[in-house]
Formats: C-alpha cells, sequence, structure tokens
C-alpha cells in the first residue's frame, strides 16, 4: 500500500465532531452563565459614583438596606444558585415546569429593575448585562419548553 505524502494528508477532509448535549446539561449551563453576569453587573455597580456612598448611608435604588432587603435579596440569588444543581438532578417533568417558570420569573425581575432603579440613570454596561441576562433566561425558557421528548 503506497503511504501518502504530507502534501496529499493535508488535502484529506475532516469534519469535526458535534455531540448532541443532553438538555439538562444545557439548562444547568445557562443558569451557570447567568449568576456570573448577574456576579459581574453587581460588582460593577460599586465603581459607579456615589453607589458605596448611597450603601454607606443605608440605600441603594430607592430602597432602605435592612435585613428583609438583604434577606430576600439573598433567596433572589441563592435561587438561580441552587437551579445549577437542581437542572441536573430533577427528573424531566418537573425540571422542565421549574426551569419554564424560573426563567419566567427572573426575566421579568430582570426587566423590573429598570423600573426600580431609583439612582437616577441606568448606565450602559448595565443595560447591556440586562439583556445579556434577559436573552439567557429566556433560552432557559426555551430549552426547557423544547425538552426532548421520546416515545414511550
Amino acid at each position: 500500500m503506497k503511504q501518502k505524502t504530507m502534501k496529499q494528508q493535508n488535502h484529506d477532509t475532516y469534519t469535526l465532531e458535534n455531540f448532541t448535549i443532553n438538555v439538562k446539561l444545557k439548562l444547568s449551563a445557562l443558569w451557570i452563565v447567568v449568576m456570573f453576569i448577574y456576579v459581574y453587573a453587581d460588582i460593577k455597580v460599586f465603581f459607579q459614583p456615589g453607589i458605596i456612598d448611597n450603601i454607606r448611608s443605608g440605600k441603594i435604588a430607592g430602597m432602605e438596606i435592612n435585613q428583609m432587603f438583604l434577606l430576600c435579596s439573598a433567596i433572589v440569588m441563592a435561587i438561580p444558585s441552587f437551579m445549577i444543581f437542581l437542572s441536573l438532578f430533577l427528573k424531566p417533568r418537573f425540571n422542565r415546569a421549574i426551569n419554564m417558570v424560573l426563567g419566567i420569573v427572573y426575566t421579568l425581575i430582570i426587566i423590573s429593575t429598570y423600573f426600580l432603579n431609583g439612582e437616577g440613570d441606568i448606565w450602559d454596561y448595565y443595560v447591556l448585562y440586562n439583556t445579556i441576562e434577559i436573552i439567557l433566561t429566556i433560552m432557559i425558557v426555551w430549552h426547557a419548553f423544547n425538552w426532548p421528548k421520546k416515545q414511550v
């Protein structure tokens, strides 16, 4: 059998392998990205002039920072964190439903931040992060809604 020269080997065509990714992995990965974007957006807020002074005075976005505010914000941020795990381990029917519901809820939460901003103008970076978050949470709803079905 004749061996191919290096030049001939370079002309052979190859196709890259593409694996089908399980919907549970897709949902979990989307929640991970959502959490990273939340964190980056929240950290960048501290770079806006006056924000740290407002926090020190006990107010943020026109709301009083107290135990209830901190508890509620902790719950709102804990749920997507748990969804990273739950998307992998819940049974499909409940998993699909909870991802659709929470994806919609978090899309609405993100949209509502535009109306709850008591600090004045919303900065462009925050609009960018919110837009990305909305796209990601809609993707969560879409992937959950289109969960692959098999005939039994």
